[in-house]
């Protein structure tokens, strides 16, 4: 049979027998690690409490002792079609239970919420029944 050398094996051994006739090259590869890391570690972008925002707004309505039937039919289903067809909605969804009515509108993704909050406030001043 014949030695065939192995070639990935043969760099490793080179590189090793470079290090052990030069240990000071070994040394110094290691210092420029640890300064080329720390270089980049001061150029890491990171933050403990990330900036995001949910482009929800929720809309409660309370009516004591009214039933959920009566919240849903004077309500929801008042303040439904109003909040539906603002600019931006991308949800709505709503829940009616014994005295309150609550309306969840969530936006697409970037919507200027400042606007937002302002166009439901006024759908929802809109509204008289």
């Amino acid at each position: 049979m014949t030695d065939l050398p192995d070639r990935d094996g043969e760099a490793g051994h080179r590189l090793i027998a470079l290090f052990v006739r030069h240990p000071t090259a070994a040394n110094l590869l290691m210092i420029l690690m640890l300064i080329a890391g720390m270089f980049a570690l001061g150029k890491l972008n990171t933050q403990f409490f990330p900036d995001f925002s949910l482009p929800n707004i929720s809309v409660r309505v309370v009516w004591p002792g009214a039933g959920a039937h009566d919240v849903e039919t004077s309500i929801v289903d008042a303040l439904e079609p109003q909040l539906r067809f603002l600019d931006g909605v991308d949800n709505i969804w709503s829940v009616a239970r014994e005295g309150v009515a609550s309306i969840n509108i969530e936006f697409v993704p970037h919507a200027d919420m400042q606007n937002a909050l302002a166009d439901v406030q006024q759908a929802v001043d809109s509204v008289t029944t």
